[in-house]
């Protein structure tokens, strides 16, 4: 006869498990984009969500915090393209300058030479 026995969990383990959820839930909770309303009506249901429904919800406010996350990096990237090209077009200008001074000093030496031979 097979055994129907049901799985067992140590009191310990589900604690443990408990806790790693509830800080990982704290945590998006907290990342999330969400108003600071909404966080305390979501931090006040907690108590009365089955395991599963942390677990979802856990999931979901992880991809959110990811989404705005990688939103932000997107955000600093442009920015920083925008800083690189302003600094691209500042350097090239004082190439420019850069070398046309440089041209200035090689002609006037060049005129200095031609009347010291003269």
């Amino acid at each position: 006869m097979a055994s129907t026995a049901k799985p067992q969990f140590s009191e310990s383990a589900l604690l443990k498990e408990a806790r790693a959820l509830a800080v990982q839930l704290a945590e998006a909770l907290a990342a999330s984009n969400l108003s600071q309303q909404e966080k305390e009506a979501w931090a006040a249901l907690l108590p009365e969500l089955r395991l599963d429904q942390l677990s979802r919800l856990a999931a979901i406010l992880d991809a959110s915090v990811e989404k705005a996350a990688r939103a932000d990096v997107a955000d600093v990237v442009n920015k920083l393209r925008v800083v690189m090209e302003k600094h691209a077009a500042i350097q090239s200008q004082l190439d420019s300058s850069f070398m046309t001074d440089i041209s200035g000093i090689v002609q006037e030496l060049r005129k200095a030479e031609a009347a010291q031979k003269d």
